[in-house]
């Protein structure tokens, strides 16, 4: 059965109502029926009426020459009859002669049910075809999603439509998800009042600090304060690649962290803060993280880096921050391990996170007795990032 695809109903035997508009042709089982139209509209068309030579109502060009017998428009063509504008003078003429055409064919009980089941299918089909092409209103959306956990990405998923489903396949196949995704704000961002009352207190914004920090007895080196700057920043490269989710995929970001720290994965010791810091960047782009050699980047970094070391408080530079991250890389660590129930960690893997764990420790015992003291030579870096980036930029003008 060949169908020319238009928005089509018209009723058969009072049952289905399915649309006629322009060609559309049924060759099985109403067989010449249909295909005469065309021809018996030629014929309706060749009877003018007497018009007072105005122009076509629809095309405004040429002179029209006929006139519809039901709304007395008038017009120059088969063409202009047809225009979408006149689409109810045309579906009834096409109704009337499908109609009359099935009153007076014998067509079998069996043939007619087929047909009918055909029609109606046709008719489903078109409406999904509508219903997937169109933007639901968000009422409808919003009585979809009513009583549903919203965290519940399976339940979320089974209330969207075949043309939404279809819809986000394209976007995460376009690598455009994120486009839509709110961006994270780190909580090391936060400064908090330097008066804050006991309620607010208890409503800190950064990560709980472990408690009972076990003393270990190990000579630090002198530049233990350098390896624990390398922490932090694969620390914070792996929180703002997770867009703060990473406790949600705790041994993939567990792993993530290890690999973009050398102190962590390859017990690297590092004489400077830059080497620190640029190690991390120089990882990140080799494991295609994304590229951060560009100096605005890394600006960024180091920015991130001044505002965990000088913590909570305004104009001033205490632990609290940096003992809030490393206490949050401890226990996402051991969560990755733990949680790791198909095995994709390698028995090496296992082994890193959970020295890692305890060099955490170490670290956080460290720094009861120790401050980091490196934002002096942090605010240098960022100077000369700064005019690295101002240079990139004049140069990238010229």
């Amino acid at each position: 059965m060949a169908i020319e695809k238009t928005i089509i109903w018209f009723k058969i035997a009072g049952i289905i109502s399915i649309r006629f508009s322009y060609h559309y042709r049924l060759t099985c089982h109403l067989g010449a029926a249909i295909q005469t139209i065309d021809i018996n509209m030629a014929a309706h068309m060749e009877n003018p009426l007497l018009t007072a030579r105005k122009l076509c109502k629809f095309c405004q060009k040429s002179t029209g020459n006929y006139t519809c017998p039901k709304c007395n428009i008038v017009y120059c063509s088969l063409a202009c009859y047809k225009h979408e504008s006149h689409v109810k003078c045309t579906e009834k003429f096409y109704k009337n002669w499908v109609q009359t055409e099935l009153k007076t064919r014998e067509v079998s009980d069996e043939a007619r049910q087929k047909m009918l089941q055909i029609l109606a299918n046709e008719k489903k089909e078109q409406e999904e075809e509508e219903s997937e092409t169109l933007c639901p209103p968000e009422g409808t959306i919003d009585a979809r999603m009513a009583g549903v956990d919203l965290d519940d990405e399976k339940a979320v998923w089974e209330r969207l439509s075949a043309g939404e489903k279809a819809e986000f396949a394209e976007l995460i196949k376009q690598e455009q998800v994120e486009h839509f995704l709110p961006i994270w704000q780190p909580w090391w961002m936060t400064k908090e009042d330097l008066i804050m009352d006991a309620e607010a207190e208890s409503q800190l914004s950064h990560p709980e600090i472990l408690k009972n920090i076990p003393k270990i007895n190990v000579n630090a080196s002198l530049n233990v304060r350098f390896n624990i700057a390398n922490v932090l920043c694969a620390y914070i490269c792996t929180t703002k690649y997770y867009n703060g989710d990473y406790h949600l995929l705790s041994t993939e970001a567990a792993q993530t962290a290890a690999k973009l720290s050398r102190n962590i994965e390859g017990n690297e010791n590092f004489p400077d803060v830059k080497s620190a810091i640029y190690s991390v960047v120089q990882t990140a782009t080799e494991l295609n993280f994304g590229s951060l050699t560009d100096a605005r980047t890394i600006l960024s970094l180091i920015g991130d880096l001044i505002h965990l070391i000088n913590g909570p408080k305004p104009s001033t530079t205490s632990n609290v921050y940096i003992s809030a991250a490393l206490s949050d890389l401890h226990n996402l660590f051991q969560s990755g391990r733990k949680s790791d129930k198909n095995h994709q960690l390698t028995k090496e893997t296992k082994n890193i996170l959970i020295k890692s764990e305890k060099k955490f420790l170490f670290y956080l015992h460290w720094l009861q007795q120790n401050n980091l003291n490196i934002t002096s030579e942090l605010e240098v870096l960022r100077d000369i990032s700064i005019l690295e980036a101002e240079t990139n930029k004049i140069h990238s003008n010229t």
